[in-house]
C-alpha cells in the first residue's frame, strides 16, 4: 500500500495538474468573472419577477373546454388492443 502510495505522490509531483479548460476560454476570450452576488439579492429579484400574472385568459380557458368536449374518446378506447391471458403470464410470472 505504501509503494502505490509513494508512486502516485511522486507522479503528482513530477506531473503538473491539467489546467481547466473552462477557465482557459473564460482568460482567452478576456472575460472577468462578475462581481460576487448575495443570495438575498437574487431572493429579492426573482420575487420581483415572478409578480408577472401567467394565468391563461377566459377566452383560452374557452377553447381548451370545447376542444375536451369535441374530441371522440371512443375512438382512442377502440384502438387498445387486448392482450392475452397466457401473455400476461408469461410476462408478469
Amino acid at each position: 500500500m505504501k509503494e502505490v502510495l509513494n508512486k502516485v505522490l511522486s507522479e503528482a509531483k513530477t506531473n503538473p495538474p491539467l489546467p481547466n479548460p473552462l477557465l482557459n476560454k473564460e482568460r482567452a476570450k478576456g472575460e472577468v468573472t462578475p462581481a460576487p452576488i448575495s443570495l438575498n439579492t437574487l431572493k429579492n429579484e426573482n420575487k420581483e419577477k415572478s409578480s408577472k400574472d401567467r394565468a391563461a385568459s377566459a377566452e383560452d380557458m374557452d377553447k381548451l373546454k370545447n376542444l375536451i368536449k369535441t374530441t371522440d374518446m371512443s375512438a382512442a378506447k377502440e384502438k387498445v388492443k387486448e392482450v392475452p391471458e397466457d401473455v400476461l403470464r408469461k410476462i408478469l410470472g
